[in-house]
């Protein structure tokens, strides 16, 4: 059966989803375990690059640091050394559009039909254009691109009654950027209204480094910084810090593992100590979401629901502060990690189906368990656990 293929590659992780020919829409799952992998590469020897969990784990065995968030750096100069080796972020995205093509390739038998692959919405024209150029050596010259909030849109249009005429906001906090778009069912598809907007560094790795930095506050010694032996011991406490922020969404205390060179200890953090500390990037995002309606010529009153997208929106805090300055129109029925990927995938239907003239019919749902897609999240070899407690340099875009 002929199919088409939805890519959306994350700051953190990146995810596919696939629609078929009878409209059914489903998570392609990219790994062994779970259906997103890690947006990392490594090279493993000369002109092997690993992917996701294969490349983190690699990683922990050569005691080197793998490439991560280099979706940042489209648009720098920046190059990215793997074992001595330099690559540009273009490349390493062009590497990370061709694993998940080909991923999918092999469990459905055949390359799709069409490809759609995502954007942060405030990309502007430069970065669309080396997105294009990824696209080109990864082969996949004739790929269709959107913005993400269009993308979730669509997603959440397949899943949920949307009438003609509807107006939502998408809110699309995830691991490494911020964007949001007010939108308008019209027909098959959504209009934009007024400007999309985003913040370029914002996502749930930065939420990371705020744990990391008040975990090192609180340890309050001389921090291995330079020392060779703490590269992968910082690896694992900075993962810990993940965990722990990603645990608290559910539990009220976390315990997070200190375990570097001169330094064992374990680390207290609270649900109310880390709201503390998110809260100023938090309320940044709800600024912008204001200037995007206020860009559509609207009020909150106008809008039918705010759409929550993305791993980060499902902080509780976020929700909380949403409904504190807009009210009860926050919706929670789109999957947060796979409606940008599923998206992709109803757009890329849409363009193949416009070519052959028959109209398109999308059904969303999860993996069926005979079918073969999984993903992979493994804890890093040798990395302690975070307990919940019961009752790289940062650099920002410069091309637009």
């Amino acid at each position: 059966m002929s199919y088409e293929l939805g890519i959306d590659i994350g700051t953190s992780y990146t995810a596919g989803a696939v629609c078929r020919d009878d409209g059914l829409i489903e998570v392609a799952g990219l790994g062994p375990i779970v259906d997103s992998i890690p947006t990392v590469l490594y090279l493993a020897e000369e002109d092997v690059l690993l992917v996701g969990d294969a490349a983190n784990r690699r990683a922990v065995i050569d005691q080197a640091v793998p490439a991560r968030e280099f979706k940042r750096l489209i648009g720098r100069t920046d190059e990215v050394w793997l074992s001595g080796n330099s690559y540009s972020p273009v490349a390493l995205m062009a590497r990370m559009l061709c694993h998940v093509r080909d991923r999918t390739a092999e469990h459905e038998g055949q390359f799709p039909d069409h490809i759609s692959v995502t954007h942060p919405a405030n990309w502007g024209a430069g970065k669309l254009e080396l997105l294009d150029d990824a696209l080109r050596a990864a082969g996949m010259a004739d790929a269709t691109t959107l913005a993400e909030p269009s993308a979730a849109a669509l997603a959440y249009a397949a899943e949920s009654r949307v009438p003609v005429g509807a107006t939502l906001v998408v809110y699309d906090l995830g691991g490494g950027t911020f964007d949001t778009a007010v939108l308008r069912k019209q027909g098959d598809d959504f209009e934009l209204l007024g400007e999309s907007m985003g913040i370029e560094r914002l996502g749930g790795a930065d939420l990371d480094e705020l744990v990391l930095e008040h975990v090192r506050e609180l340890v309050n010694r001389e921090w291995p910084d330079e020392d060779p032996a703490a590269t992968i011991p910082l690896l694992h406490l900075r993962r810990a810090c993940t965990e722990a922020k990603e645990l608290l969404s559910s539990e009220e205390r976390v315990i997070i593992p200190v375990l570097l060179p001169g330094i064992d200890t374990d680390v207290e953090l609270t649900r109310t100590q880390f709201e503390v500390l998110v809260t100023p990037l938090a309320a940044s995002t709800l600024d912008l979401l204001g200037a995007a309606i206020e860009s559509a010529g609207l009020t909150p009153d106008d809008l039918d629901t705010i759409l929550l997208v993305g791993g980060t929106s499902r902080i509780p805090l976020v929700g909380r502060l949403l409904e504190q300055r807009f009210g009860s129109i926050v919706g929670t029925d789109v999957d947060p990690l796979f409606a940008v990927a599923k998206g992709a995938a109803i757009s890329a239907s849409i363009e193949a189906t416009s070519r052959r003239g028959t109209a398109p019919a999308t059904t969303s749902r999860s993996p069926r368990p005979d079918m073969g897609w999984r993903g992979a999240a493994h804890r890093p070899v040798g990395a302690p656990p975070v307990s919940a407690v019961g009752p790289d340099p940062r650099v920002v875009g410069e091309i637009q």
